[in-house]
C-alpha cells in the first residue's frame, strides 16, 4: 500500500466520509469533470453518508489562493458563487503529497460545517523539519 493511500484510508476512518466514484459535477453543477479550475491537483470527491452530500478536497501546489481565485470565477461565470463554501486545511498537511500541498475542501455552501470538521481531522505530519 502506497503512503497516500494509506494517509487517505486513515483520514476517511477518522472522519467517516466514504471515496466516491461521482464526478465534480455532483459537487458543484457548474465544475467540468474535465477541467477543475486551474491550481486542484490531487482532487478527489468523497462523500459523507451522515450529512447525504458529497465534497472534494483537492490539494493545490504552494498556495490555495490562485485555485480559490479560479474557482469563484468560474462560479461567477455560471451564477453560483453564493452556492460554494470552502475551508482551507492547514499548510504542510494533505493526503497526497504532505509538505507540498495545501488542501482545500469545496462543497456547498450548506457543507460549511462539515469541511471546517475535516480540514481539523486532516493533521497528517510531513516529513519536513525546519
Amino acid at each position: 500500500m502506497t503512503g497516500s493511500k494509506k494517509r487517505e484510508d486513515e483520514f476517511l476512518a477518522k472522519t467517516g466520509i466514504k471515496r466516491s466514484r461521482a464526478g465534480t459535477t455532483k459537487v458543484l453543477s457548474f465544475l467540468s469533470d474535465r477541467g477543475c479550475p486551474h491550481g486542484f491537483d490531487h482532487t478527489r470527491v468523497y462523500y459523507s453518508p451522515d450529512d447525504r452530500c458529497h465534497i472534494l478536497i483537492t490539494e493545490p501546489y504552494h498556495s490555495a489562493d490562485e485555485a480559490l481565485e479560479s474557482l469563484y470565477r468560474m462560479a461567477g461565470i455560471g451564477g453560483y458563487s453564493g452556492d460554494i463554501a470552502h475551508v482551507v486545511g492547514r499548510e504542510g498537511a494533505g493526503l497526497w503529497n504532505p509538505g507540498e500541498c495545501v488542501p482545500l475542501f469545496v462543497g456547498r455552501s450548506d457543507t460549511q460545517e462539515l469541511l471546517q470538521f475535516l480540514a481539523e481531522n486532516l493533521r497528517i505530519k510531513t516529513q519536513h523539519t525546519n
